[in-house]
């Protein structure tokens, strides 16, 4: 049995989409699965960097914004897993007929639900789908539980859960993706009015005027290029701040405490799920005291911290909401559609 992948990466949708599909292809692979990843990888480097590393999973590129069916023409009797924005019903139909078992990746209502089976990596699924025509689709393998984890983050995980507390307050921030990248300015205003000492990493693409800082007390802000070059920095984080896509699924794993802020359209679920299971405090862009909310969250979180009541603490693994297992259930549904043919 094939497993197709097709994915789209850009700076306008953001790395998502190519990570998760690879987070799948290696769960695939260590099954005896061949996989095969058609997408178009327009977006940071590193995210073709990962591609070209993982060398057990064939790499076919596609132009950014095309998805025409007879692209995928060698897909023809497999299993196609889709995670684009570009896929509709009338590509569904043209794959269908060429026997393609189809598998969509649905983020929420701004998409149709497309083909018999659909998995949504959702914290608040039941709100996302409660005015969804659902007449076509036949399984929906949805919620937290299908949240794919990458095995770098797993490993961070890991190291978090075995060293000691820090001295030192540490914030990253993960602001980039599929979002405008002057949603970083004002976030970095208000944490330059922070009068506490503390360190502060950036990973985002940010215009030039924005990157110079001086500071004698108060936060010492450094600015990366976004990239795998984040994971030991996580490991020391004592608060993020982040965006609502995927970073902000693998740090609600980690236990870090985090400030979400919702900068694209399509994090709008995960922003829901957020303040329904209380995973952390949701500041939007468009609010008027924005800066002050997130000035007032950072000191809060920082006399948590001070006084020894946040942080990372030992966590049974049965107990977290996203556990890491996504992988293994989606995995597990899509061989499941190759043996019932």
């Amino acid at each position: 049995m094939k497993v197709y992948l097709r994915a789209d990466s850009s700076a306008k949708i953001g790395t998502g989409h190519v990570v998760r599909q690879i987070s799948l292809g290696r769960e695939l692979v260590s099954r005896g699965v061949d996989v095969v990843f058609f997408g178009s990888v327009g977006g940071p480097d590193w995210v073709a960097e990962m591609l070209r590393n993982e060398s057990a999973i064939l790499w076919k590129p596609i132009a950014e914004g095309s998805f025409a069916a007879s692209e995928l023409k060698d897909a023809h009797g497999g299993i196609l897993v889709v995670d684009s924005y570009l896929f509709g019903e009338a590509q569904s139909e043209q794959l269908a007929g060429l026997g393609v078992r189809i598998v969509q990746f649905w983020d929420g209502p701004w998409q149709a639900l497309i083909g018999p089976t659909v998995v949504a990596p959702i914290l608040d699924l039941s709100s996302a789908l409660s005015e969804m025509p659902k007449d076509k689709t036949l399984q929906i393998l949805g919620g937290p539980e299908f949240i794919m984890i990458r095995p770098e983050i797993k490993k961070v995980f890991q190291r978090r859960a075995a060293r000691n507390v820090n001295s030192v307050f540490r914030i990253v921030v993960l602001i980039g993706g599929g979002s405008d990248p002057n949603h970083i300015g004002w976030v970095v205003r208000a944490i330059r009015k922070v009068d506490f000492p503390c360190e502060v990493d950036i990973f985002t693409a940010l215009p030039d005027e924005q990157i110079s800082t001086s500071s004698d007390f108060g936060p010492q802000i450094h600015f990366h290029a976004p990239g795998p070059q984040i994971l030991p920095y996580l490991e020391e984080a004592s608060l993020a701040i982040s965006a609502l896509g995927t970073a902000a699924m693998e740090l609600i794993y980690l236990g870090i405490p985090s400030i979400f802020i919702p900068v694209a359209t399509n994090q709008a679920e995960n922003s829901r799920g957020i303040s329904v299971h209380k995973l952390g405090k949701v500041i939007r862009p468009d609010d008027s005291d924005r800066e002050k909310q997130l000035v007032g969250e950072i000191l809060r979180q920082r006399e948590l911290f001070r006084t020894g009541r946040a942080g990372f603490c030992e966590r049974q693994r049965e107990n977290l909401l996203v556990d890491g297992k996504g992988s293994t259930r989606i995995a597990e549904a899509v061989l499941s559609l190759g043996l019932s043919q």
